[in-house]
């Protein structure tokens, strides 16, 4: 999706991200389930945990841009659609990762139902308090370029000239893209690094950290 998303500098406190919650994960095929490396007794415990934290920083009328990786194993599109709607936030905006089955195959069936059409997809989609964005997103806030994907990207647009990349994927795994690592203005969004949401400000502080990095000719 190219269309850039825009936001006046005065409502970047109504801004938040995310990535990576893995909710309602299982063992199966993985030594150990991701809630229970996050230090959970159980993947209730986590997705639980998830909801409170939002709920206590993130208003209704407030933005969640979210990166991806919401569920895992999860075996009944209504676990999605209830968890959703513990949610507060009527506004998140969604971005694929790559275990999107449950998520894909309800954006599906509203392409279908909004549209008529199932050979197609469309961009932004509405779906209760989820729009549904694609894979890649950029968005201004005042005159701050920041791009948005699930995967990590090396060199992204403007970044010759101080944007910011937000990511999630790693899931903490990669060095140049955690907190402290001071080059190149790329962030890691999944719930590994912080266990909690980021708001738009505390990313800002972070990023003021950070020097900017030219790998291309583009700026």
């Amino acid at each position: 999706m190219y269309k850039i998303i825009k936001h006046k500098w005065d409502d970047r406190n109504k801004l938040f991200f995310s990535s990576d919650w893995h909710n309602f994960h299982e063992a199966m095929a993985w030594d150990v389930p991701i809630w229970k490396g996050r230090g959970y007794s159980s993947p209730e415990e986590s997705w639980q945990d998830v909801i409170n934290k939002i709920n206590a920083r993130v208003g209704e009328h407030d933005t969640i841009y979210y990166l991806g990786d919401s569920f895992l194993n999860v075996k009944d599109d209504l676990d999605v659609e209830d968890w959703f709607a513990k949610i507060k936030c009527q506004n998140i905006m969604y971005l694929m990762g790559n275990h999107e089955s449950t998520p894909y195959r309800i954006y599906k069936q509203q392409v279908k139902e909004q549209y008529g059409l199932d050979d197609v997809e469309v961009y932004p989609l509405k779906w209760k308090n989820v729009t549904f964005l694609g894979n890649h997103q950029e968005i201004l806030v005042g005159k701050k370029v920041i791009v948005l994907n699930h995967f990590p990207i090396s060199s992204h647009h403007h970044a010759g000239r101080g944007s910011w990349g937000l990511f999630g994927h790693t899931h903490g795994n990669y060095e140049q893209t955690l907190p402290q690592y001071p080059i190149g203005k790329r962030l890691d969004m999944s719930w590994d690094v912080k266990n909690d949401i980021w708001s738009f400000d505390e990313i800002y502080d972070v990023m003021s950290t950070k020097t900017v990095e030219v790998l291309d000719h583009a700026r």
